[in-house]
């Protein structure tokens, strides 16, 4: 869900390398423009929130992927983005995309898995001074 349309959908998540792209970003602004090759993940199901605290502060981010397609492939990607500064891109099925994550503040993801089946999770929880940002153009 988006902040401003509670019914928008996610439908597309993608990542990049921090080290991979160029970043135009202004600290404070509600923009961000990334030039780079967004690889997509496929996933089951997908959510993200963010939630302002009650000062004005900082924003808390949720967000938990659940990847069920399976291949040694697919397996070696999601190892190797885990615990690596990347962006986010969240393409919503009102066509709006939003970053989550900066040049300065990055996302750090975290992989479990269920033994018992081929599910993956990408997850991650933090505090970051600015919400996930609206992708405008290079």
């Amino acid at each position: 869900m988006t902040v401003n349309n509670k019914i928008a959908n996610i439908y597309s998540l993608q990542y990049i390398y921090l080290s991979s792209c160029e970043i135009n970003n202004i600290p404070g602004s509600e923009k961000i423009s990334v030039k780079g090759e967004w690889k997509p993940i496929k996933f089951a199901s997908i959510e993200y929130t963010e939630k302002q605290d009650e000062q004005g502060g900082e924003w808390e981010q949720n967000f938990s992927a659940v990847i069920t397609e399976f291949n040694t492939i697919i397996e070696k990607e999601l190892y190797s983005i885990k615990n690596n500064a990347i962006l986010l891109r969240l393409d919503y099925s009102n066509h709006i995309s939003k970053i989550v994550g900066t040049d300065e503040y990055p996302v750090i993801l975290s992989l479990s898995n269920a033994s018992s089946s081929h599910t993956y999770t990408l997850s991650f929880k933090r505090n970051s001074p600015e919400a996930a940002k609206f992708l405008q153009s290079f």
